[in-house]
């Protein structure tokens, strides 16, 4: 963990101040030790500086200093303690303080480290706030603008056509929401209708027991009950015959117009109709059955037209005998029907649920097939961009390899210049290797004409046989320098030989499957030149070059006559025509 500079700074002043302080005690210390010397010192000068000649005397007063001394040390003993437990307190509390005030400053420097970061935090959370607002504004601005554009074309009414491409599931959907739509329209309607017939049930009924209960308590005459009696009779009548006429309801625009859930619903609705299959021929039974009560009276139909005849007629038919109603048959027959459209709508409700449970499924199925179906769409596209980038790599490796290959070529084209010339020049100056050997010979001839010579009279024996070894050394090094380089230099012309051959095969194939001049132009933007690869511009002579290479070797062959034995070999190999033939075979 690298520490922070502040947290190295502290710990930095911490060390100096213990420094400081254990000098200070090293001083204090050396004090001490000066002081104990100089007590010493003393003591012993003034056994010193009194002498005393009788040696009774002399081993009393030594008695008595060593006496006195074991005193003075003993007190500077316990005075030195005294001080050492004094000094580890003060040194106890001091290392507690410094404690302190580095734990403090660590505190310190955490605590302006949070703050600093928390001010960096809120700086951006400001910063952010502040951009969010500016959006804000452009979005209100551009708000407004669109506003006032509005407020020219309010009031025009714009017509298009969205046209959509729906899916064999979502028009089965919609179809199957339609049915059920129009099902639960018709169930509402046939539900109210039953409500109403319930209530008005309920009413007649209230109204037959207070006529009933009047009818008891009063016992009244039966001219009077029977008045009575038809004008119930009358009004029930009436109430049937309105309630068989059942109103018609007009369904919405989606749904066809719908009539009286009696007629209508049988054909349109899938489900079978709650009510009775024949309730206007159960209405004519009871008409019927209601008229057969009356001996020799007057049909249900017939007593409603005359109902609103003159008093005449009336007193007439209430001479008549007066049947009995069965009500009870009635409301049987009521409780019946009203049973079997209970069944019934219990049967559509289940019906119903059922399949909206199942369409429940089949949506919840469709919803995972298509998560599905999208999370396989993007691992494809996943997969997709992958290969792409795939691709576009391998793309851009083929292009590096195409321009090293073009690279490639140019070099050997280079190399092949270059050996062709080492070539020529190689078979022109093949007697440069044959001046070297006779100058060594002249080397000879000269050590021996002055083996006899010597100017200082020196003895020339020694001189001879000096010299003799001076020639004979470089003899050998010029033997082994041309053992070594001339073969060498013939290998590398070899090899190079060899690799231009394959070269030229490589290069003949390129020529027969040679690509466009203008793609290779464009790939290289224009940079590279086209290199014609005919040996004919391989044997163009460079007569500056060639006169270089002849000044080399000149140099070298007067380097090799003026050189001593020891430094020799070293100049050979560092020359500059053995340091190209190594660059070449290289």
């Amino acid at each position: 963990m690298s520490e922070s500079p502040h947290q190295l700074k502290a710990k930095i002043d911490f060390l100096h101040q213990e420094n400081q302080q254990l000098r200070v005690t090293i001083e204090d210390l050396q004090t001490v030790i000066k002081l104990n010397k100089q007590s010493m010192r003393s003591m012993i000068d003034q056994d010193v500086a009194n002498p005393r000649f009788n040696q009774q005397t002399t081993i009393r007063e030594n008695e008595n200093t060593v006496k006195a001394l074991k005193l003075v040390i003993t007190e500077q003993q316990k005075e030195i303690d005294h001080l050492m437990s004094s000094l580890e307190k003060v040194q106890k509390e001091r290392d507690f303080a410094q404690g302190k005030a580095l734990i403090s400053e660590e505190i310190t420097y955490a605590a302006e480290k949070s703050e600093k970061k928390f001010i960096a935090e809120l700086e951006s959370t400001i910063f952010d706030l502040n951009h969010t607002i500016s959006q804000q504004a452009q979005k209100i601005c551009q708000l407004e603008k669109q506003a006032d554009q509005r407020d020219d074309t309010t009031g025009v009414v714009v017509r298009y056509r969205d046209v959509i491409h729906p899916n064999s599931a979502t028009i089965l959907l919609h179809d199957e929401m339609e049915t059920l739509h129009q099902l639960i329209v018709r169930l509402q309607l046939q539900v109210n209708y039953l409500k109403s017939i319930q209530l008005k049930l309920v009413t007649l009924i209230n109204k037959e027991k207070l006529s009933i209960q009047m009818r008891i308590m009063k016992e009244r005459s039966m001219n009077s009950w029977k008045s009575q009696l038809k004008f119930n009779v009358n009004k029930l009548t009436q109430q049937l015959f309105l309630e068989s006429r059942l109103p018609t309801v007009d369904l919405p625009a989606r749904t066809n117009s719908i009539q009286s859930p009696m007629n209508t619903d049988m054909i349109h609705s899938p489900i079978p109709s709650p009510f009775p299959a024949k309730a206007p021929q159960v209405f004519k039974k009871n008409c019927q059955n209601l008229n057969q009560t009356f001996d020799g009276g007057v049909g249900l139909n017939e007593s409603y037209q005359q109902y609103g005849k003159q008093d005449d007629f009336k007193k007439n038919n209430s001479k008549l005998p007066v049947p009995k109603l069965n009500l009870a048959k009635a409301f049987q027959i009521q409780q019946i029907n009203a049973k079997r459209s209970t069944q019934q709508i219990k049967l559509t409700e289940d019906q119903l649920q059922n399949r909206v449970r199942k369409l429940e499924q089949e949506l919840e199925e469709t919803k995972k097939n298509l998560s599905r179906e999208m999370i396989l769409c993007k691992h494809y596209e996943i997969e997709n961009e992958s290969l792409k980038r795939h691709i576009k790599q391998i793309e851009g490796n083929n292009d590096i390899l195409v321009k090293s290959n073009l690279n490639l070529n140019q070099k050997w084209e280079k190399i092949q210049k270059s050996f062709m010339f080492y070539k020529t020049f190689f078979v022109e100056h093949k007697d440069q290797f044959a001046q070297l050997q006779i100058l060594v010979q002249s080397e000879k001839e000269k050590a021996q004409s002055q083996e006899d010579y010597n100017e200082f009279g020196f003895n020339s024996a020694r001189v001879s046989h000096a010299r003799k070894g001076q020639t004979q050394r470089k003899k050998n090094l010029l033997d082994q320098t041309i053992s070594l380089y001339v073969p060498a230099y013939q290998e590398s012309l070899m090899d190079v030989e060899s690799r231009l051959a394959r070269v030229n095969q490589s290069e003949t194939y390129n020529q027969n499957n040679r690509i466009d001049s203008s793609v290779i132009e464009n790939d290289r933007d224009g940079e590279l030149g086209n290199y014609c690869l005919d040996r004919d511009d391989s044997y163009m002579e460079n007569n500056e070059w060639k006169n270089n290479v002849k000044k080399e070797w000149t140099i070298l062959a007067s380097q090799v006559h003026s050189a001593k034995p020891k430094d020799l070999a070293q100049q050979i190999k560092q020359s500059q025509p053995i340091q190209k033939l190594q660059n070449i075979k290289s």
